[in-house]
């Protein structure tokens, strides 16, 4: 048992000693193709979250990517597996509490943050060249549907990309537009439904308007 308070920085260094010792060491993942090893020299990872405006100056996103295999190196090519597109991630960044650093290297097990410009999405793998696809990361049939539009119509370039950001953080889809400045928005579970006022509030200027909406699914 540890005492401590992370507002006085007392006994915050020998906690996270203790999970240092504590904390399993990374383990093996499945890939479609294949069980990736963490000993493995050729770097591997998967992007499991993205997350917009964590530096609301910048109005920044952050994919957060998890080290599977190998040793990474800031501006080494990585290729993403879905799209066959090449990156150099040149400012990758680590999080502790509210502050970041610049990283110049990481390894299996390790978390990173690469700036993201709608390049990566959730699931992403990225590798050194080898076509990797890992599993296991969960993707929810939505639950509940509501139509979106903007409140004021000189707005809607800002409504589309406003839910285009939200939509690649992973808690809504969106689908459309079937009108001029009108969208569906689709969610799963009452989470994502109280996340929507503040994620929209720090994601866009445009003010959207939101109603319930019936959706009728039809087999075949």
């Amino acid at each position: 048992m540890f005492f401590g308070s992370a507002v006085n920085n007392f006994g915050v260094r020998e906690v996270l000693d203790a999970l240092v010792d504590l904390a399993p060491a990374p383990f093996s993942r499945h890939a479609l193709q294949r069980v990736v090893h963490p000993d493995e020299p050729k770097f591997s990872g998967v992007v499991f979250k993205i997350q917009a405006n964590m530096d609301p100056a910048h109005r920044d996103r952050i994919a957060f990517l998890r080290v599977a295999s190998g040793h990474f190196e800031r501006g080494m090519r990585l290729r993403v597996t879905r799209s066959g597109k090449e990156l150099r991630p040149n400012t990758v960044v680590s999080f502790l509490s509210q502050r970041r650093e610049l990283l110049d290297e990481a390894f299996a097990g390790d978390i990173i943050g690469i700036p993201n410009h709608g390049v990566l999405q959730l699931g992403d793998t990225l590798t050194e060249g080898e076509a990797l696809q890992f599993t296991g990361l969960p993707f929810f049939a939505p639950e509940m549907f509501r139509s979106v539009e903007v409140a004021d119509p000189l707005r809607t370039k800002q409504l589309r990309a406003g839910l285009t950001q939200l939509g690649e953080e992973g808690p809504s889809r969106f689908s459309g537009p079937w009108l001029a400045a009108c969208c569906c928005w689709a969610r799963w579970g009452n989470c994502s439904s109280k996340w929507w006022p503040t994620g929209w509030s720090t994601n866009t200027a445009a003010r959207p308007v939101s109603r319930p909406r019936v959706t009728t699914w039809r087999a075949g």
